[in-house]
């Protein structure tokens, strides 16, 4: 790809930015943009809105004429960073700054406290429980993991088709690791 083609990239999405993306307006503002190597002017929008139908006041021109430029300034100092291709591209990000330190000695979980649970006639009524809650049921035996599996597998066959954010099913994966927690709770 070359730097032309990121360059009206860019000038467009910083017309689609400001509401005016779906408007002849970035188009024909690029094309006098190539046929005059200097930066945008309020002259040239001026042009370019006529052909594109639309009117603008002379403050939106120069908020738009100063927005192009400053983006256009912005790229140039980007393409200005040569990078040879052994430099790998970022991503991994790590927040910890050189001479930062933390306390890595492990101490056992904690779980916070909460009242007495008590399982619902209807076990869908647990669907948006807390976890911490849902471990309670668990620990006190009132409901078994393969039960809360169920009850979440058929909410997602049930659901999954209109919110349209499951990719893969795994309920025999589900109900396996389900089967060896309620064997390890029993023992």
């Amino acid at each position: 790809m070359t730097e032309q083609a990121v360059d009206r990239r860019a000038f467009v999405a910083y017309f689609s930015s400001i509401g005016l993306g779906s408007t002849l307006l970035p188009g024909v503002l690029w094309g006098q943009a190539q046929q005059d190597p200097a930066r945008v002017t309020k002259e040239m929008i001026a042009d370019a809105e006529k052909i594109a139908g639309l009117t603008f006041t002379d403050a939106q021109r120069e908020k738009m004429v100063r927005g192009v430029n400053s983006m256009s300034r912005s790229l140039d100092q980007i393409h200005a960073v040569k990078l040879p291709n052994e430099v790998l591209p970022a991503i991994q990000f790590d927040p910890v700054l050189p001479g930062m330190t933390f306390n890595t000695q492990r101490r056992p979980m904690r779980m916070s406290k909460i009242g007495k649970v008590k399982r619902p006639a209807n076990l869908d009524d647990v669907a948006y429980w807390p976890v911490r809650q849902l471990a309670e049921l668990i620990r006190t035996r009132q409901v078994k993991p393969s039960e809360l599996t169920e009850m979440y597998l058929a909410r997602l066959h049930r659901h999954g088709p209109t919110l349209e954010a499951v990719i893969t099913y795994a309920d025999d994966r589900a109900r396996a690791q389900a089967a060896k927690a309620d064997l390890e709770i029993a023992a």
